[in-house]
């Protein structure tokens, strides 16, 4: 029962809080000022916001998904390809071997090839 008041205490206490903002504490901004009328801005790029914080890790992991998607589009197209070329070889070679056994020439030799 001491354990779990003293966690319960733990929790609770400000003291938590207090280690969980020091901890969160990032190094400062590059100082960029600009006087425009009399008036000094202060400003920062874009790309400090992000390195720091780290708001682009979840745009990398986009555009490793889209590059395997690329990569996997690229090799079914060649095993397809490659597939097609290789039947239609084949189908040819076939035809051949049909057309030098039955000794087809001129236009009887064309009659083979076409579809009916």
């Amino acid at each position: 029962m001491n354990n779990i008041s003293a966690i319960v205490k733990r929790f609770l206490s400000i003291n938590s809080v207090q280690r969980t903002i020091n901890k969160n504490i990032v190094k400062p901004f590059k100082k960029h000022e600009m006087e425009v009328k009399g008036v000094t801005q202060k400003w920062n790029y874009r790309s400090e916001f992000v390195n720091r914080d780290k708001l682009d890790k979840n745009h990398s992991y986009i555009w490793l998904f889209f590059g395997g998607l690329s990569i996997f589009g690229i090799l079914s197209f060649v095993s397809i390809k490659t597939s097609v070329v290789e039947n239609r070889k084949e189908e040819m070679m076939m035809r051949e071997k049909l057309r030098k056994e039955l000794e087809l020439t001129g236009e009887d030799r064309k009659k083979i090839g076409t579809l009916e």
